[in-house]
């Protein structure tokens, strides 16, 4: 008995996430440059990441929001409003305040939300800006440079740039 209600369980948790998956995702895919040369670290498992995505109306403006990670991670938000939009870049460090915006900034900080320097966004079709709306779209961007300090070393420049798939359905 125990093993067939386990069964449904793990149906109705199966069926639930793939709902969501299927309606609300995205695949990003990052390149970091450091000091201006690509980093060493671009492996496929360091620069690709796949998770749910969340789409709301928030006043006039719809936002498209994209992160993942585990303790420290990325994120990347679009905020479409009229005929007009813009894209974001974040990073969290987990509470290690190792970045900052400037490089005249006294203080370091464990998270930075970078407006995107260049960017280019093709949508399926135009944003209705009414729940329900599910939106696909195509987002590339580059960071603006952002600096960074790892322990003994001295600080780094970096930017990074991106494309990112995704279907979100507005909430």
């Amino acid at each position: 008995m125990l093993n067939k209600e386990e069964d449904n369980m793990n149906q109705v948790n199966s069926d639930s996430a793939t709902m969501d998956f299927k309606n609300n995702r995205f695949r990003l895919f990052l390149d970091f440059f450091n000091n201006r040369h690509q980093s060493a670290s671009n492996s496929t498992s360091n620069n690709e990441f796949s998770s749910l995505c969340e789409s709301r109306i928030d006043g006039d403006t719809l936002k498209i929001i994209m992160s993942a990670g585990f303790f420290s991670g990325v994120a990347v938000e679009i905020d479409i409003f009229k005929n007009n939009f813009q894209s974001f870049y974040d990073i969290n460090n987990d509470n290690v305040k190792s970045l900052k915006y400037h490089l005249s900034d006294t203080n370091f900080a464990d998270e930075l939300t970078l407006r995107n320097k260049f960017q280019a966004l093709t949508l399926s079709e135009r944003p209705s800006f009414k729940a329900g709306q599910q939106l696909t779209g195509y987002l590339t961007f580059t960071s603006p440079v952002y600096f960074s300090k790892e322990t003994d070393s001295p600080l780094d420049s970096n930017y990074v740039t991106g494309k990112v798939y995704f279907t979100c359905k507005t909430q």
